[in-house]
């Protein structure tokens, strides 16, 4: 196992363990949690001199290899200096969140998980060289967002904000999507490395392209998705931070600078990439300086800086790249600072507002300190970080504004935008941190620790030492670009180059961004912008609007409440389109023979006289009798086909249905409500004469339609060599096909939890007082000592455990002695069936509703109290151990090297009794039995206990309203 695979699984089991350590020990145990990213950000810093070699650190895990699905991870240069920015600031924030967060606040091991979660997933997305693993990776990233920035879920602000991300990125997520399988399809290979290094060509490959560009432009808030990122700042200052400086939103200018080596050249590439980068650049910094809000200017200003990235990426050209590697590091250094000491500066005044905000500088120093070397850094002023990435920036598009017109397009977006960078960060200062005329001096209400400026004071200290020791990173960072094919070799990182047409930009820049800024301090207005009207966000929550609004009209059109239309349209539409398309179809291929054998016809008489006198049925229980009637008639039809298996689990299931019915129509009127008018009443005729005659043109087609021997022949050599197994049936559900017995249990499992939420109001356990089973037992061994005692005069009166607890005007002996007698007959006989099942007719599917039969027998005679002595463990925890052992038995052979749900089996020798075949899919059967037997158990304690419970309390409320005045006061008080 190598670091890579280790550091994913590092992180998110970190998540795991982290949610029970901090609702024990608060918010202190940030510390120790903060530990588990800066281990895995000193162990992929250690792997640096490796990479540095020209070295790339593959791993990968098959999964499934005919549809090329498997766990690649890659190592580059380019990897390498994006997990390091995961890693590193990950651990920094949750280090800065010891103090920002208070012990007792809602939802913080929570957030603390979900933050480590989503570290994870921004980690696998970096290092993912398959593109559906990176799919898969990109995605965590978007729920986690979503999460961390509705952290604070009782705000209406932060819900909406969430929401919105959400939709933006998801939405991008899946044009994404679209885009990777199709670039996969064309390349032959999911390997994003195999793609860059030998892209495909093509108009599919274009479109391909762009749209993986939607989705990259959409998670870094590029225009026109823009708008939701500076409403996601109703999130927690440490999500800001991390999210929105530092890791989530260079997700997609990840993904542009990975994809710019081998896909430059497609038509539109780097004018689209330039042209809406640029865009987002001046847009995002003009709204930044009129701003109020000092985290609404960082959040602007962040969304200027990803256009600059978007922008310089879009060159797709190994000098502008390596220049876009300096400014993404230098704007993560210098920008997450800003964010963390804006969350001080809200925490210690109360208030972000820069109009409420005076003299904090000098209440806290060390606060404007950090702020002020991370904003020299962000308006790119020497000796900085930013600097020399600003000045790489220049000279670099100047080099390829020699070759193409675009550079110096880009070069001029860039000068205009690091001017309006310069003003808005002088502003920010000003803002945050002066004393202002007219303003009352800010009060600090919450004082802070030091630990708190650790996280800030680190990442300024990086952006300042990170402009002097320039020349030690231009290494790593020109490996990472050496990616790019193309001439040129971009310029050497220094502080000095000497007197240089990049230098007099950045000066220019300087002085015309201070003088701006000075400007708009000076007379305190707003910078002139667009209205709001005519903005993104405005469009967004526009369409939003109009959206609700068609689904609400579309609602009330087509969800009337009416089942009848319901069932109506939906039959309506199969008969038109299926009934269509076997008309187009013509006749069906082959000889018709509509029976083999006379009992067929009988059968078939039988079931059809039972649908018609459904139809005409006046009674729900006459109606529910007779559609059982038809169900038993499949089930002979079944067995007179060769299909005992299928025999008996349709009988079964027939007889649970038709008491399920019966147990829900006693609580509905005993008559069928007003029939229908004459015409309506045609119309239903019509729909189900046209159901009935296309499912039977369909069987017909279907039947008749095959060329090839099916491969049903093939499955009983298959369930023996394969399961060691004589019943092809029970084979095919617990082995061959036991993924999907696994989705059927939790379709179960939600059935049965649907039904319960239905009945139960509070929870799905039934807390009615019931009669323990030993309490009971008791009761009645006392009872038949006394009878058989024959100096003792007592008689047998009960033969179930909670007989003496029922109504005798309810009881029938004769029944409770059937009962009695068949019940452990009924038990024995589904354990026979769950052991058998392999090779005879039966299984576990059988043999829990077998059990189940015995169950309802015990509550149809003995009622609920009887119910819950037979079984008094709760239907949900059968439930849940049965699905649970399934699930273990099937994932169980991947540990010894075997494929999911691989069968085991020996023959047990015994003796005289002969030989035992025992299959380990047995106990996945034996899953299946507690699923089915707990389900039959939930649906008796919900439409049957529950429902008495009801009913009884109905009565009570009834005859106490009915009761005299005097004798209700006088019953009240006894």
């Amino acid at each position: 196992m190598g670091l890579m695979t280790i550091a994913l699984i590092a992180l998110p089991l970190a998540a795991l363990v982290s949610y029970p350590v901090i609702r024990r020990f608060g918010r202190l145990a940030f510390i120790p949690i903060s530990l588990v990213p800066a281990a895995v950000f000193v162990a992929f810093a250690l792997h640096g001199p490796v990479l540095a070699t020209g070295e790339v650190l593959e791993e990968t895990l098959e999964w499934v290899p005919q549809l090329d699905l498997d766990l690649a991870l890659r190592l580059d240069a380019i990897a390498w200096v994006f997990a390091l920015l995961v890693t590193g600031a990950g651990a920094l924030v949750l280090l800065y969140c010891t103090h920002y967060f208070e012990d007792g606040e809602e939802g913080l091991a929570r957030f603390g998980s979900v933050f480590l979660g989503f570290a994870g997933s921004m980690l696998g997305l970096v290092l993912a060289d398959n593109v559906y693993l990176l799919f898969v990776f990109w995605e965590g990233t978007t729920v986690f967002s979503f999460l961390l920035i509705g952290h604070m879920a009782r705000q209406r602000t932060a819900r909406a904000a969430a929401l919105q991300a959400l939709i933006v990125t998801t939405l991008g997520g899946l044009a994404m999507l679209v885009g990777l399988v199709l670039l996969a399809g064309v390349a032959g290979t999911p390997r994003l490395s195999a793609m860059l290094a030998d892209p495909p060509t093509g108009t599919l490959v274009t479109v391909a392209v762009f749209l993986v560009l939607i989705g990259a432009l959409s998670k870094s808030a590029i225009f026109p998705f823009h708008f939701w990122l500076p409403g996601a700042m109703a999130a927690p200052t440490p999500v800001s931070a991390y999210l929105h400086a530092a890791a989530m939103v260079k997700a997609g200018v990840y993904l542009i600078a990975r994809l710019g080596p081998g896909f430059g050249d497609v038509p539109g590439f780097r004018i689209v990439l330039v042209t809406l980068g640029a865009i987002t650049l001046l847009n995002g910094g003009i709204r930044a300086l009129r701003q109020f809000d000092i985290k609404q200017i960082v959040a602007h200003g962040t969304v200027s800086q990803l256009g600059l990235l978007v922008m310089v990426f879009g060159i797709a050209d190994p000098r502008t790249d390596f220049a876009g590697y300096v400014l993404l590091l230098a704007h993560a250094l210098a920008k997450a600072p800003l964010f963390l000491i804006v969350g001080i500066v809200d925490h210690s005044t109360g208030t972000r507002d820069l109009r409420r905000l005076s003299g904090v500088g000098r209440r806290l120093p060390v606060a404007a300190v950090i702020a002020t070397l991370s904003a020299a850094s962000m308006a790119g002023l020497p000796p900085f970080l930013g600097f020399v990435a600003k000045e790489s920036a220049f000279a670099e598009l100047l080099g390829v504004g020699a070759d193409q017109p675009l550079g110096i397009a880009a070069f001029a977006a860039l000068g205009i935008g690091s001017v309006l960078t310069v003003a808005y960060m002088a502003r920010f200062l000003w803002g945050a941190f002066a004393t202002k005329r007219g303003v009352t001096t800010s009060e600090i209400v919450h004082a802070q620790g030091w630990i708190i400026f650790v996280a800030p004071a680190a990442f300024a200290a990086l952006a300042t030492l990170g402009g002097v020791a320039a020349p030690a990173l231009d290494r790593w960072l020109r490996l990472a670009a050496s990616e790019q094919p193309g001439s040129g070799t971009p310029e050497h990182l220094a502080l000095w180059h000497g007197f240089t047409p990049p230098l007099a930009a950045s000066a220019a820049v300087i002085c015309l961004g201070l003088g701006l800024g000075a400007l708009l301090i000076r007379h305190r207005g707003e910078f002139p912008t667009v209205p709001e009207r005519f903005s993104a966000s405005h469009l967004y929550w526009v369409l939003t609007h109009w959206l609700d609004v068609v689904a609400v009209r579309l609602t009330a059109i087509t969800q009337r409440g009416s089942l009848p239309f319901y069932l109506a349209v939906i039959l309506g539409v199969f008969v038109i389109v299926v009934g269509g398309t076997l008309l187009a179809a013509g006749p069906p291929p082959g000889a018709v023979s509509f029976a083999t054998t006379p009992a067929q016809v009988a059968i078939a008489v039988i079931v059809i006289i039972a649908a018609v006198f459904t139809v005409r049925a006046h009674t729900r229980f006459q109606a529910v009798v007779l559609v059982g009637v038809t169900g038993y008639g499949m089930a002979l039809i079944f067995a007179l086909h060769g299909a005992p298996d299928l025999a008996l689990t349709q009988v079964l299931v027939e007889t649970i249905t038709l008491i399920a019915f019966v147990l829900v129509i006693r609580r509905l009127p005993q008559h069928i409500g007003i029939r229908a008018r004459l015409d309506r009443r045609i119309i239903r005729a019509g729909i189900g004469v046209g159901v009935g005659l296309v499912l039977g043109g369909v069987a017909f087609v279907a039947l008749g339609s095959r060329v090839a021997d099916p491969i049903s022949l093939e499955l009983p050599e298959l369930a023996h060599a394969g399961g060691h197994g004589a019943n092809v049936v029970n084979v095919m559900l617990v082995d061959i096909r036991g993924w999907d017995t696994m989705g059927e249990l939790s379709v179960i499992l939600a059935a049965a939890t649907g039904v319960a939420s239905l009945v139960f109001l509070n929870t799905r356990v039934d807390t009615a007082p019931k009669l323990t089973r030993r309490d009971a037992r008791s009761q009645v061994n006392e009872l038949i000592r006394r009878v058989e005692d024959p100096n003792d005069p007592a008689e047998r009166r009960t033969w179930l455990l909670a007989g003496r607890n029922l109504d005798p005007s309810r009881r029938s002996i004769l029944l409770e002695v059937v009962v009695r007698l068949i019940f452990h007959a009924l038990i024995l006989l589904s354990f026979y069936l769950l052991l058998v099942g392999h090779n005879s007719p039966g299984g576990g599917f059988a043999g829990g509703l077998v059990a189940g039969l015995a169950l309802v027998a015990r509550y149809l005679t003995g009622g609920r109290e009887e119910l819950g002595a037979t079984v008094p463990i709760d239907a949900g925890r059968i439930l849940g151990t049965g699905l649970a052992l399934a699930a273990t038995v099937a994932v169980l052979p991947l540990f010894f090297g075997e494929a999911a749900l691989s069968s085991v089996w020996f023959d047990l020798d015994l003796g005289p009794l002969g030989t035992v075949p025992i299959v380990s899919s047995t106990f996945f059967d034996i899953g299946v039995y507690l699923v089915v037997f707990s389900l039959v158990l939930d649906v008796l304690r919900s439409l049957g206990a529950e429902v008495d419970r009801h009913e009884e309390t109905d009565l009570e409320t009834a005859l106490h309203e009915s009761a005299p005045v005097g004798e209700r006061g006088a019953g009240e008080a006894r």
